[in-house]
């Protein structure tokens, strides 16, 4: 239980600090950024397991780059789902996938 506050916690300062430094996402408040890390941390665990099985097939002929569009498609669920985060355009919502992406790997190896 320690280890999934402590994953919100960094997910949703993530989330807000992307907000701030990446042009063309905005989140309105911290609740909002803790509600969209809830939805990226249940995206990342429940979902993209069965999104990557399903698309195997793909990603084996791809090489894996076929990962970068299920981390965009999830993003963007994430993006339209919460309510007070807002994205304006395709290429800032892969820079915040992205950056996710990285984070949660480290999270991983950490924690």
């Amino acid at each position: 239980m320690k280890k999934l506050l402590i994953k919100i916690t960094i997910f949703a300062l993530a989330i807000f600090f992307a907000g701030m430094f990446i042009k063309g996402i905005s989140v309105n408040n911290a609740t909002a950024a803790i509600i969209a890390a809830l939805a990226v941390i249940i995206a990342n665990t429940i979902i993209k397991p069965v999104v990557k099985l399903i698309c195997l097939p793909i990603n084996l002929a791809t090489l894996g780059l076929f990962s970068i569009i299920i981390n965009l498609v999830l993003m963007s669920a994430v993006v339209y789902f919460v309510p007070g985060i807002n994205s304006t355009g395709i290429l800032s919502t892969i820079i915040m996938a992205t950056a996710l992406s990285v984070l949660s790997v480290i999270l991983n190896l950490f924690l």
